[in-house]
C-alpha cells in the first residue's frame, strides 16, 4: 500500500496531474500483483508455466480494479 501511495505522490508532483498519478499507481500495483503471483507459484513448487498462469490471474485482478475505477468514476 505504501508503494502505491509513494508512486501516486511522486507522479502527481512531477506531472501536476492527479489522474495520471492514480492510473500510474494502479498500473504499478497491477504489476506487483502479477509478480507476486509468479513468485508465490514458484515458491509453492509450481512449474514456470503454472507460475506464468498465476501471474496472469493475479494481474487480472488489478485490471479489474482499474476497469471498475474507469466505470464508476
Amino acid at each position: 500500500m505504501r508503494r502505491g501511495l509513494v508512486v501516486l505522490l511522486i507522479v502527481t508532483l512531477v506531472t501536476g496531474n492527479l489522474r495520471v498519478g492514480i492510473f500510474t499507481a494502479l498500473g504499478v500495483g497491477t504489476m506487483l500483483l502479477g509478480g507476486l503471483g509468479f513468485f508465490a507459484a514458484r515458491r509453492a513448487g509450481g512449474s514456470r508455466s503454472n507460475a506464468v498462469r498465476w501471474s496472469l490471474v493475479s494481474a487480472s485482478l488489478g485490471i479489474v480494479v482499474i476497469l471498475l475505477k474507469l466505470v464508476l468514476h
